[in-house]
């Protein structure tokens, strides 16, 4: 393999092309290096590019029974970041996936930068996103950063995606897949006018004459003509009218409880995955995301004292709001044994356990449902307290459960790894194949003597 690697390295620098490099690990999409300073090229199927089946040719473009996808808001504000995801679904057993993206304008020109959110596992330059190690999922989400001036829209997301089978055969048997998404800018709020106030009322009229002339020496007493009482008319006041939210944009709302108790956590934070959309929940543990543009959302939701979860596949509908509540687990507390007492006591030296060690070791999610031949990625995370860093480097060791007949319904791949730093905890990250048609069966994940188990759930 050491050898095949040195090859294809030749091959770059004399041919000055690289196409996905067949790894251990998974292949990376394509890349054009011309020479080592030099930029990126396009094999993403943009119209300033190619695509990758021109090294990975075994198959016609789009071919295979995978699907693979963009999904991300149909709008965006100039000068504001965009969430998007990457995905391959129906992909089977292949074991090595990656993904190229970049993004064009109403021109065809390159427009924004990319950012790799944690865990993604992906390098990028102003032009280009590209996943360049295995990220253990074939879902990764990533930030593209519009710039704050004019964009000729709409704007139009590229990205191709290569499954890598694995052998040793060069590119035989690997499949190519692209995937476009156009966004447009969001357009601007129209001020509602504020109406002038109109002045009423006129001039009032004069008063009625007098008249009598005199008679028999008396005098008349003129009456008193009645004097008009104007009129004030009241000024008009303007009402502002609440300007109901744009039909692009969707709301996420719903409660925050603990999972073991069903009572509600005040002052929990929920946060998608960039951190755009944010807020904390109440004191009943209700929480409120407006102005979401529509696609598919990982949030975390955390708490001081519980487990940080986050939680994939959250759909936002323009102009809806959706429902979803979120458990958390609370955190393993730790009491150090206090030392028997003595009539005598003897100093003894007592080593101080670290404030940073694992306290827990959950997976997520918890439970799959798979039919036969299906996979399934899962991440499993050795929880410290706040403020430590995650721990990487760490054996997690994967077990599964034979069933009454001795045998395994499902495998876990690999049977032990080690863990990467994530945003907040160690990840260690397992892909699940289900090798029967039905029933249910568990995976157990170990870390030292701490322990937890995924359950599985296979259908026809």
């Amino acid at each position: 393999m050491r050898n095949k690697f040195m090859q294809c390295m030749y091959f770059i620098l004399s041919c000055s092309v690289l196409c996905i490099v067949v790894s251990p690990i998974f292949g990376q999409i394509c890349k054009s290096t011309m020479a080592l300073e030099e930029a990126w090229k396009d094999y993403t199927g943009s119209p300033k590019g190619g695509d990758c089946t021109e090294c990975h040719n075994a198959f016609e473009l789009n071919s295979g029974s995978a699907e693979f996808s963009i999904s991300a808001p149909e709008t965006y504000v100039p000068g504001e970041s965009v969430e998007i995801t990457v995905s391959f679904e129906n992909s089977g057993t292949f074991p090595n996936y990656g993904y190229d993206m970049t993004a064009l304008d109403a021109n065809n020109n390159y427009i924004g930068t990319f950012t790799p959110l944690i865990g993604t596992s992906s390098a990028k330059s102003d032009q280009y996103i590209s996943q360049n190690f295995s990220v253990g999922s074939r879902t990764v989400t990533l930030l593209w950063n519009p710039p704050s001036t004019t964009i000729d829209d709409p704007v139009t997301l590229y990205a191709a995606g290569v499954l890598e089978n694995g052998d040793k055969n060069g590119h035989e048997g690997d499949y190519v897949y692209t995937d476009t998404f156009t966004m447009s800018q969001l357009p601007a709020a129209t001020p509602t006018p504020t109406p002038t106030p109109t002045n009423g009322g006129g001039d009032g009229g004069s008063g009625g004459g007098g008249g009598g002339g005199s008679g028999g020496g008396s005098t008349s007493t003129p009456t008193p003509t009645p004097t008009a009482t104007p009129t004030t008319e009241s000024t008009p006041v303007t009402v502002a009218t609440p300007t109901p939210p744009d039909e692009t944009l969707g709301v996420l709302a719903g409660f925050v409880t603990d999972k073991d108790t069903g009572g509600v956590i005040n002052g929990a934070a929920v946060s998608s995955i960039s951190g755009i959309y944010k807020t904390t929940t109440d004191t009943t543990g209700y929480y409120q995301l407006e102005n979401i543009p529509e696609g598919i959302y990982t949030f975390i939701v955390s708490a001081a004292g519980y487990i940080r979860s986050p939680v994939s596949g959250v759909a936002i509908v323009a102009g809806d709001t959706i429902s979803h509540n979120f458990e958390l687990v609370a955190a393993a507390i730790v009491t150090p044994t206090p030392p028997v007492s003595s009539p005598t006591p003897s100093p003894t030296e007592t080593s101080t356990p670290s404030e940073c060690e694992v306290t827990s070791i959950v997976v997520s999610p918890e439970e799959i449902e798979l039919k036969k031949g299906q996979t399934a990625e899962v991440t499993v995370y050795l929880i410290t307290p706040e403020g430590c860093l995650p721990i990487s480097g760490e054996k997690v060791k994967a077990t599964v459960k034979k069933n009454k007949d001795g045998k395994k319904k499902v495998s876990a791949s690999p049977r032990k790894t080690m863990t990467i730093a994530g945003e907040t905890y160690g990840e260690a990250a397992f892909t699940i194949t289900a090798k029967k048609k039905k029933g249910t069966s568990k995976v157990k994940f170990k870390y030292n003597n701490l322990k937890t188990t995924l359950k599985v759930v296979l259908v026809e």
